[in-house]
């Protein structure tokens, strides 16, 4: 809740995160420009942001953007990949959704700007552009 999963990599799955075996519960969270290569190599299934493996995921008011697989080729970019399990989402954005079933339109770039700074939070976080697509998406009771 309220996360910054930013600027991580992986030799494996999962640049920002991997959920394996149980539940999780992503709200109000921004997972961007992570990367994940496996064996040094790219892969278009390899959830370069987030990696859900046999979970019940559910995501609200999140942004997932900006992630790579060491692909320049925004059609093999995979900001999510999701192998078995239930995905629940409302109020999100996902730049590259993958085979995560997120109710989103393909290729919105949410404006994330890639720097974290200190905002006045316990952590440096991300910010979004005011005048992009995530500014005032999010679920207006939540």
């Amino acid at each position: 809740v309220d996360s910054t999963v930013a600027a991580n990599s992986s030799r494996g799955y999962g640049g920002g995160v991997y959920f394996y075996n149980g539940n999780v519960a992503v709200a109000s969270s921004t997972i961007a420009y992570n990367t994940a290569f496996y064996d040094n190599t790219a892969k278009s299934d390899i959830g370069a942001g987030v990696y859900l493996d046999t979970v019940t995921a559910s995501f609200v008011n999140s942004i997932v953007a900006s992630d790579t697989g060491g692909y320049d080729d925004p059609s093999n970019q995979r900001d999510c990949s999701h192998i078995g399990g239930t995905l629940t989402e409302s109020f999100n954005i996902v730049q590259y959704p993958g085979d995560c079933a997120f109710a989103v339109d393909e290729q919105i770039d949410p404006q994330v700007l890639p720097t974290l700074a200190d905002r006045g939070g316990p952590t440096p976080t991300l910010t979004i552009d005011p005048t992009g697509p995530a500014h005032d998406s999010g679920d207006p009771d939540g």
